[in-house]
This record gives C-alpha cells, structure tokens and sequence, in this order.
C-alpha cells in the first residue's frame, strides 16, 4: 500500500535526510522569480540560479541513477525582455552533473489575457527534464504522443496562489515510475504531487516550507478518498513527518514498519498516533487522544 511523508521546513535542509539514490522521479514546480514574495520571498532574477543550485545539488545525490527530474519552469519579463536566468540554470545544471535530455512543452489551454499591449498571451510554459543518466526509466509513450503537452491551468485548489493542475504530475508519474515507486516533490505547495502519486500506487515525499500550505496538504491527505480503516501519523519534534494508511489485517505491520522508515527519515526518533478514518480531522489534536 503506497504511503505519503510530509516534511515541513527549507528543502534544502529537509532533503539531507533522504538516503542517497532512494527517489524514482521528482517533479516539482518552484517559485518563480520574482513571484510568491508573501509567502516565499520573491527571488530575484538575477539571484535565481544561485538560489536553486544547493538544491538542485541535492536532488542529484537522492534521485536513482535511472531516475528523472521534471522541472515547471518559466522565464519572467525583465524591463521589457525575458530574463535569462532559466538559460543559465540549465547550462549550470549541465556543469553539476545533470544531463537536460529533453523539454516539453506545456500549452495552456486556458491562458489568460497580458496586461501588456505589445506582448502576445502568454500561453505555454517549460517542463525540463533532467536525468544523471542516458540509461533512465521511461514508459513507451502513447502512439503520436510529442513533447507538447495541452491542459487547463485549473487545479480545484483556491488555497495555493499557484498550485499544479493535477493531470501534470500525473502524467510525469504515468510516464517515468512504476507502482511502488517513490516521487518527490521539494515545492509540494497543497500537496497536488503528494496526491497524483498516491492515486497511482506510487510512494510520495512532499517538503513545504509555507506552514499553510503544509497544513492544507496535510488536511487533503487525511481527508482524501479512504472511507474504512486508518491513518497511521508519525511525529517528530511535535510536527507530523509521515503518514500511511493502513487496515485491521496490517495496522501492527504498517506501525512497525512506519517507525523504522520515519525514524530513518526524521534523523531522530518518532511517535506514532493512529487515526481511524470517520472521526474528525484535528491537526493540532492531542497525541493522547489520537494514540490507541
């Protein structure tokens, strides 16, 4: 039964605690520059490739020899002309280990009209993907499929100022895992990523560093599509670092095995609460009272 871990906190510290070469794709749309300044700080153009490369460094050591990185990325306009900073991550990546084996390209098909008179609509956006090896893991695409993909912006989710539709992630996990698998997402937002994996089967990571969106993500997930059985919260330093779902047959298996992997993951020990699903969602609830 896939199984979902939330951290909370800077993916450039979060990430250290995943072992190396663990992660099968990550796919994760960051802040764009100059964007989100309330709640991630509005990284200027001209600071982004210096800002995303210790994470990138990062993403290099977990992710599987075969694994992939799919980045949503977009240029920002820069006192009339697009900025060069994606250019320069790109070739910076390449320097890092990274090999840019392809770009797709997503079409909007609901873009938006420009606020500006001599610019066109702006209705696509860069999917990158990166691999460290020639030899990565990929499912046979559908017959005429190209690298430019077509869908809607909406995602369902008012709670994100900019959260993933959910057929993006979902069609990056079709194409690059396999049930089981695990996916990461360092930008998880409201947990769009988080989702899409656990629907597919696959076994997710999503860090946040925006406590309102971590909250919302966790509050999506124990509020998903279970109707029976329980949610089994792992807890360190008072936060929730993991969660998985579990039955009456596996409950003590799931509990067993939860507190091995969350301790290894946490860099400390864990505690365990165990929620049945249909009693209230509280997430500043008691351990005692969630603790059976």
């Amino acid at each position: 039964m896939a199984h979902a871990t939330l951290l909370l906190g800077d993916c450039r510290e979060e990430l250290t605690r995943l072992e190396p070469d663990t992660v099968d794709l990550v796919v994760t749309s960051p802040p764009y520059a100059d964007q989100r300044a309330s709640t991630y700080g509005g990284i200027k153009p001209d600071d982004y490739v210096e800002w995303f490369l210790p994470t990138a460094d990062q993403l290099h050591r977990v992710l599987k020899p075969e694994g992939t990185f799919v980045l949503n990325i977009k240029e920002r306009v820069v006192k009339g002309e697009r900025h060069t900073y994606v250019n320069h991550l790109i070739l910076e990546m390449r320097k890092r280990g990274w090999l840019w084996t392809e770009q797709f390209i997503w079409r909007k098909t609901n873009c938006y009209p420009g606020k500006w008179p001599n610019r066109f609509r702006d209705a696509w956006e860069r999917l990158l993907q990166f691999n460290k090896s020639r030899d990565f893991r990929m499912n046979a695409p559908e017959p005429g499929a190209t690298n430019v993909l077509e869908g809607a912006t909406e995602c369902g989710n008012r709670g994100h100022s900019a959260a993933f539709p959910y057929w993006l992630p979902a069609w990056a996990i079709d194409q690059f895992t396999g049930p089981g698998d695990l996916v990461l997402d360092p930008f998880m937002g409201s947990g769009t990523t988080v989702r899409a994996a656990l629907d597919r089967g696959r076994n997710a990571v999503g860090i946040e560093i925006h406590e309102p969106y971590y909250r919302k993500a966790l509050e999506e997930l124990e509020d998903g599509k279970m109707t029976g059985g329980y949610l089994v919260r792992a807890y360190h330093d008072g936060r929730i670092v993991g969660i998985q779902p579990a039955s009456d047959e596996n409950l003590e298996e799931v509990k067993r095995q939860a507190a091995e992997k969350m301790t290894r993951m946490a860099g400390g020990p864990v505690t365990l609460s165990v929620l049945e699903m249909g009693e209230p969602h509280n997430p500043d609830a008691p351990l005692e009272r969630l603790t059976r």
